[in-house]
């Protein structure tokens, strides 16, 4: 089994360069099987209602990024939530 992707959730924005961008947090991952099927984990306490929702949605977003191919990485198989605060660059 291998995670295919970081599943995140903005949680806060911040000024960089004179641009917005947001801080992500990773909570959970899009994961493959040998036989190709994909499947979803989220971390058991990741609370949807803890997200910021500023324009008042009935629905989060949940957006997918790449797994990070470094050794210097924080994320492993072993445990595929660490490196929660991370940012994600764009």
């Amino acid at each position: 089994m291998k995670r295919v992707k970081n599943l995140c959730v903005a949680i806060s924005k911040y000024q960089s360069n004179g641009k917005e961008k947001s801080k992500w947090q990773t909570v959970g991952n899009l994961m493959q099987d040998d036989n190709g099927r994909q499947f979803l984990t989220l971390q058991r306490t990741f609370n949807p209602s803890g997200v910021p929702n500023p324009d008042n949605k009935d629905i989060i977003y949940i957006s997918m990024f790449d797994i990070e191919n470094s050794n210097s990485n924080t994320n492993s198989n072993d445990n595929p939530l660490a490196g929660n605060d991370k940012d994600i660059p764009f």
